[in-house]
């Protein structure tokens, strides 16, 4: 899982995230994993202290989009030239299938290792 996450980070970081000052990409991040009971989750997202603006980048259709230009016509003295919104929903979206994959081999592998 957590491999898997980090590929979606990375693939996030490298073809989703709009960048204007680079502070958003930067924020990207991927928890070790947490097992509590027989549990096992692995978090990963942008911002916090570092970019406390990840949630409204990522739901703004404009992310990456805008030319420079505000709705209302004003002019942007910096905004992001790449990037899009949904930068982290749509490589997780488009790689759940590889993620569950991965995932049935790598237990198929330790399963077999038990005898099971």
């Amino acid at each position: 899982m957590f491999e898997s996450a980090e590929n979606i980070m990375s693939i996030s970081k490298e073809q989703y995230v709009p960048v204007e000052t680079g502070t958003l990409k930067a924020s990207g991040f991927v928890q070790p994993p947490d097992t509590t009971g027989n549990n096992v989750s692995v978090y990963l997202g942008y911002g916090g202290a570092a970019a406390p603006y990840a949630l409204a980048v990522h739901e703004n259709p404009r992310a990456g989009k805008t030319g420079g230009v505000s709705p209302s016509g004003k002019k942007y003295k910096r905004w992001a030239t790449v990037g899009q919104w949904k930068y982290l929903e749509q490589p997780v979206n488009e790689n759940l299938g590889n993620v569950v994959s991965k995932l049935k081999r790598d237990l198929d592998r330790e399963f077999a290792k038990l005898g099971r």
